[in-house]
């Protein structure tokens, strides 16, 4: 890219751990097309993070992952597994914490990507909910 002074290398798959273990200063683009679920999950336990968001059409975002440091983002990704239960999903809403992807799992929980300003107001409401909060994955 432009502040790197390099072309990017496009390449057909990507094992996020594998990859930030041997570039540990490059940044991955990764293309999410609408409907896609689950793609954020080779993140957890990595050190990657999303570093920003690209929209690049009503059908598609790119996202900019990285390690190290990045300019703190208004809006924080975070990854929480979630007991679906009656009105989970309002009390979400009434505190401002976004549902960003979700995909259910054999044991009846949900996986889910939820995006909010802070991150107490969104390991309170998991905890709860019953729930297990997993930690941050960048932002936007």
């Amino acid at each position: 890219m432009a502040r790197n002074a390099i072309a990017p290398q496009t390449i057909k798959s990507i094992e996020f751990a594998e990859f930030f273990a041997e570039n540990p200063h490059k940044l991955a683009y990764f293309p999410v097309f609408q409907g896609t679920r689950g793609w954020w999950g080779e993140l957890l336990g990595t050190d990657a993070k999303i570093r920003s968001k690209i929209i690049a059409s009503a059908e598609c975002q790119l996202y900019e992952i990285g390690c190290g440091e990045a300019v703190m983002p208004r809006q924080r990704l975070y990854a929480a597994e979630i007991t679906p239960r009656h009105g989970i999903l309002q009390k979400l809403k009434d505190l401002a914490i976004g549902v960003k992807d979700m995909i259910a799992t054999d044991s009846g929980t949900i996986l889910a990507l939820l995006a909010a300003a802070s991150e107490d107001k969104v390991k309170k409401c998991v905890a709860v909910s019953g729930g297990e909060f997993y930690g941050t994955l960048g932002g936007y």
